[in-house]
């Protein structure tokens, strides 16, 4: 599901990057 132009991106490291 998208919300605006955001995309949650999740590494193999568990940390959460947020992408414009």
């Amino acid at each position: 599901e998208e919300q605006g132009n955001k995309v949650l991106i999740q590494t193999d490291n568990l940390e959460v990057i947020e992408a414009i």
